[in-house]
Formats: C-alpha cells, sequence, structure tokens
C-alpha cells in the first residue's frame, strides 16, 4: 500500500497491494481494522499532495476487500446467536491492561521500548505535520512519518474500540496482529531518524541492547508446554478399559482431548455435544437452554460405578469434597447469572466432582509427569475413581 502512495502508481503494486488485502482480511476477521488504518493513512497522504488517482485506487483496494466479505456476512449475524456467551462486561481498563500485558511479555523492558517507540512515532507525525523542517524531511519521508503515524493511530484505536464493543475476555494473543502492525510502523519511522552515523550508531546498538535482554525470555518461553492434554491422553488410555468411562469436565477441553486420545474407553464431555472440530459456541448456549444438561453424564458416571467399571476425570479433577450437593442453575436466561457462561461451566464442573467423591468408594489421581513447564492455559489433571457406595446423593439432586 505503501508503494501505491505517488501521483502514478505501477499496475504491478496495484495488483499485489490487492491480493494481500484480500488475504488479510480472508485469514482474520479482526485484519479488517489494521488494513482499514493502512487504507486511510495512505488516502490521508495521497488527498494531502492532491493524488486523486492515486486516492482513488487506494480506496477501491479497502471496497474490494470489504465487498469479498459479503459471502460471511449471514455467519457473521449468525454469531449473535451464541457471542452473548463470550460477553464478560469488560470495559477499556480491562482493554489497556490486557494490551500493557501483550506489550510486557518480553519483559519490563520491552514495554519501556514498545511506549517509547510509540510516543515517537506520534511525535514524528506532529511534526510532519506542522514542521517536517525540524528533522530535515524531504518530501517522501514526510509523507512516511504521516501514513505510518496515522496508521498506528487508527489501528490502535480501532482495534481498541473493537474489543470493547464486542465485550470479550480477550487474551494476550489477541493484541498480537496489531503489535505486528505497529512493529512495521515504528521501524518506518526509525528509518526516518537515522539521518547521519552517530544516530545510526545509536539505533543499531538500541536494537543490540534490546535483543540481547529480550532473547533469554524469548527462549525461555520456547520452552513451555502450550498444553498437556496429549500427555494426560496417553496416561489415561494406558489404564482405561472398554467398559470405563472417560469424563472432560469442562468442555473447553474436549477439544484438544478430541484430537490426542486415542484410547478405546468412551469419553464424554460436560455438557457433552456431539461436534469438537472448533468451539462450538451455539452447541453450548443449547446446553444451557435446557434444565440439568448435564444429567446424563452423572447418570452414565452412577451407571459405569455400579457396574464395577473405572471412572476418569479428566480437566479441573477437583478434589476438595463440598459439604453439600451443589445447586443446579435453571435453563438461561433465567438464572440471575443471564447468559453468562462462566458460573454454568463453574457448577457442572462441581457436580461432576461432587458425584465422583460423594459416589465411589475410592479414588487415585493419575500422575503426569512433564520435564517442560506447561502453559497455564491448558494444564489439565486426572483421576479415577472406582467402587459404588450408597448415598443420599440422588435425593438431594431431585431437590
Amino acid at each position: 500500500i505503501w508503494k501505491l502512495i505517488c501521483a502514478r502508481p505501477r499496475p504491478i503494486h496495484l495488483v499485489a497491494a490487492t491480493l494481500a488485502a484480500l488475504l488479510s482480511v480472508h485469514s482474520l476477521f479482526p485484519n479488517s481494522l489494521l488494513l482499514f488504518a493502512a487504507i486511510a493513512g495512505a488516502t490521508v497522504v495521497a488527498l494531502r499532495q492532491r493524488w486523486w488517482r492515486s486516492a482513488f485506487l487506494i480506496v477501491g483496494i479497502g471496497a474490494i476487500a470489504a465487498l469479498s466479505l459479503l459471502p460471511y456476512a449471514g455467519i457473521i449475524h449468525a454469531t449473535r446467536s451464541w457471542s452473548v456467551l463470550c460477553k464478560a462486561g469488560i470495559g477499556l481498563g480491562w482493554i489497556f491492561t490486557m494490551l500493557y500485558r501483550a506489550l510486557q511479555s518480553g519483559g519490563s523492558m520491552a514495554a519501556g521500548l514498545w511506549i517509547s517507540a510509540a510516543a515517537l512515532a506520534l511525535l514524528a507525525l506532529i511534526v510532519a505535520v506542522t514542521k517536517p523542517r525540524i528533522f530535515r524531511m524531504d518530501a517522501g519521508e514526510t509523507n512516511l512519518a504521516i501514513y505510518a503515524g496515522v496508521t498506528l493511530l487508527i489501528a490502535t484505536g480501532t482495534t481498541i474500540c473493537f474489543l470493547t464493543w464486542v465485550g470479550w475476555t480477550t487474551s494476550l494473543w489477541y493484541y498480537l496482529p496489531l503489535m505486528a502492525t505497529a512493529v512495521v510502523c515504528l521501524d518506518s519511522v526509525a528509518k526516518i531518524l537515522r539521518k547521519n552515523a552517530i544516530v545510526s550508531m545509536v539505533n543499531s546498538l538500541v536494537v543490540l541492547f534490546a535483543a540481547m535482554a529480550l532473547s533469554p525470555l524469548a527462549l525461555q518461553a520456547t520452552g513451555i508446554r502450550l498444553t498437556n492434554v496429549d500427555l494426560t491422553t496417553a496416561a489415561v488410555a494406558q489404564s482405561a478399559q472398554p467398559n470405563d468411562l472417560i469424563v472432560v469436565d469442562n468442555y473447553f477441553y474436549g477439544i484438544s482431548f478430541n484430537r490426542y486420545y486415542h484410547g478405546q474407553a468412551p469419553w464424554v464431555s460436560v455438557p457433552d455435544v456431539n461436534d469438537f472440530s472448533l468451539h462450538r459456541w451455539d452447541l453450548l448456549t443449547d446446553s444451557m437452554r435446557r434444565p440439568r444438561p448435564i444429567q446424563p453424564v452423572l447418570d452414565r458416571i452412577d451407571a459405569t460405578l455400579k457396574g464395577g467399571h473405572d471412572v476418569y476425570v479428566v480437566g479441573f479433577a477437583l478434589t476438595n469434597r463440598a459439604a453439600t450437593a451443589p445447586s443446579a442453575l435453571p435453563a438461561a436466561p433465567a438464572a440471575s447469572s443471564g447468559w453468562s457462561l462462566w458460573p454454568y461451566v463453574r457448577r457442572w464442573t462441581s457436580e461432576i466432582a461432587y458425584t465422583v467423591q460423594t459416589h465411589a468408594a475410592h479414588g487415585q489421581m493419575i500422575m503426569v509427569q512433564s520435564v517442560q513447564p506447561i502453559s497455564t492455559a491448558e494444564d489439565v489433571h486426572a483421576i479415577v475413581v472406582t467402587g459404588w457406595k450408597e448415598t443420599d446423593v440422588a435425593a438431594v439432586r431431585s431437590r
């Protein structure tokens, strides 16, 4: 897109920019925000230089990319039926906190470098618009500073507004596309400032110092396991028999379990759904609409234990026995929690834990060893319970 900011863009650059724009928005929907920022930044420069033809072509690329998403309009509209599950009432405070944590993922020094570079880019934008002679910028450098600065500002603003609007509890990796866009913008500004040998040398030393400081953290991160589900499933599959039952007590672990498990024993998730190819929020919505959707799973646990077989619980594998049976939540959205998913997930998991702890005669943790540290995002545990003992938990459930 930067190569289109001239009086007469070359056709090869126009085709390349169009293909890049299409590939971008079809790779990740939020990339539309970043493409919009780049288009807006380029249009500002083109209009400022009175390159009307270039401005028209640049806006046309954005329009083509936007129109290419029309086939997904129905799918995007259908997400309204379940997207409420992802909302957590977050605000700007949460967004800025998570953004800072993402910048700080390389350490406090990394966050300082990010913030300093962003401030420098903003300063370069102001100087380029008001008094470019201060930094002895020529026309090309002025255009580059404006393009990079406007793109960075709009990309940051639209991303923050979008995440605030959807209200999802974002994780750190949600901010990675924005950070990648920012890197290109900040590096462009740094290029403008390298006017002489001294500044170039200082720039190189800063980059070298940053690399030396951040590389150990990056190297340490490469040694972290992002999941231990493969290890856990292997341990469970080695012991579980065809007549046993495996219960994944959190649906979100079911996707990884389905990927790695190759044992003989049947398994169910909580709640039990029929598709683990991706996160089926719509199926979770259907489960929340039903009263006691995990009752079939509880009944299978009881039947398996009564038959003298083992039940394996994978997930949180709670071991703290509750004093009383957890009360069931009414079908959504009648409960006080409305369509908030996590109260239901916690209650369903507690019901599984209480059932196996109350009805099983014996229980044992399944030890899974890993020489690498495991990410907290998917660090699962497993227990196996066996034997049957009569209690009044069924009566408690019916009440």
